[in-house]
Order: structure tokens, then sequence, then C-alpha cells
């Protein structure tokens, strides 16, 4: 995260723990916030996460995780 400024907001959205094994063919990771936090590394810090599920075209339901981390000084 070299990219981020100190104090820096980093948004992102992933599967959920009980998503989708695959996903148009391909193997997908699925995290908890502290998986994703385990991911990210020590120099961000979870603000806020929060899980969703989506309904998709094909009347099917996927877990999703969306967290925001801001980057430690």
């Amino acid at each position: 995260m070299s990219a981020l400024k100190p104090g820096g907001h980093f948004i992102i959205g992933t599967f959920a723990k009980g998503g989708p094994i695959k996903c148009h063919g391909l193997d997908v990771v699925c995290y908890t916030s502290e998986g994703l936090q385990a991911t990210v590394g020590s120099g961000l810090e979870l603000v806020r996460s929060f899980n969703t599920t989506h309904k998709t075209p094909f009347d099917t339901t996927q877990n999703f995780l969306y967290a925001h981390f801001r980057k430690i000084a």
C-alpha cells in the first residue's frame, strides 16, 4: 500500500464466507473481516465492514464483504 498516503482510505468489496466457490469458472477466495485484515497487513486499520447478500440474475445469492480501511501513519 505504498501508493496510499498515511491517513488515506482504502475500500474493498470481496466475496464473504459462505460465498461462491467459483465465479465465471475461476476459483475464488472468501473472506471474513478478520481474514481480510490479515491479508492487507498491519499497515491498515479496519474502520468498518459489513456483509450483504446479492441476488444474481440466475436467481441465486452470493455473500459479499465490504471493508473500509485507513492507512496508519
